[in-house]
């Protein structure tokens, strides 16, 4: 697997590329927990780009953590959809790993979570229908129409009311990597319900509601039930804003 590196990296300040170029330096030194360091500083200061991530999963995976290696491969795909050197470190995983789950539907969707098309498309969309409501209902409040044109207001009005309120709650489900070694998987949020399956640290699964401590979730075999939500780490982070 070729680790990324990169002379300059579009982010804002000099605190960020100098955080960088430590990693990489430690990286080639093989001083991978060093460089791990240095490249979680990024994402923790707010640094949302794929070579960080893809570099940070580099350094897990030679660090024998299959876990969060994959959780970072993804997190630069989530940014980066279809990021090339994500993809192969992947791939690379997979080679050497017999028990890779298959992705569950919608995982890599960029309809969820606070991924940047979720949070200024979708939202952005509902607020712009939203207001024009507000906008035809003024028109009718302050120009009378006719009754013809008082049906064509209000087609028009109750059809940006119903794409308002599909496009605020329409979005697939939040995606989640497994990344504790071995995570049982029970019919329900208690550690003395029954176990149905398994699940290992790179397993990708998505989240389906919280209660308490424990998250539902399906596997990319169609497996539901209840995991300890401690064990998951959300493939979407926040943008900065």
């Amino acid at each position: 697997m070729n680790f990324l590196l990169l002379t300059a990296l579009c982010v804002t300040g000099t605190v960020y590329d100098d955080f960088f170029q430590q990693g990489n330096t430690a990286y080639q030194e093989n001083r991978v927990d060093d460089a791990i360091v240095a490249y979680e500083q990024l994402v923790t200061a707010g640094v949302r780009e794929a070579p960080v991530f893809y570099n940070l999963g580099t350094a897990y995976f030679h660090a024998g953590n299959r876990g969060y290696a994959l959780l970072n491969f993804e997190r630069a795909l989530d940014t980066a959809p279809g990021y090339g050197p994500a993809l192969r470190g992947i791939e690379a995983i997979a080679a050497v790993s017999d028990d890779l789950s298959a992705l569950p539907p919608g995982f890599r969707s960029p309809w969820k979570g606070n991924t940047a098309p979720s949070r200024w498309g979708l939202r952005g969309l509902a607020l712009v229908l939203w207001w024009s409501v507000w906008g035809i209902l003024a028109v009718v409040l302050w120009w009378p129409p006719t009754m013809a044109r008082y049906r064509l207001v209000l087609s028009v009005g109750f059809t940006l009311v119903v794409l308002a309120l599909v496009l605020t709650l329409a979005r697939a489900p939040d995606s989640a990597m497994v990344v504790a070694e071995e995570l049982p998987v029970r019919y329900g949020p208690d550690t003395r319900d029954v176990i149905r399956d398994v699940l290992h640290a790179g397993d990708r699964v998505v989240l389906e509601t919280s209660s308490r401590g424990w998250t539902r979730i399906e596997t990319g075999s169609g497996q539901r039930g209840w995991v300890e939500s401690a064990h998951l780490e959300n493939v979407a982070l926040p943008f900065p804003n």
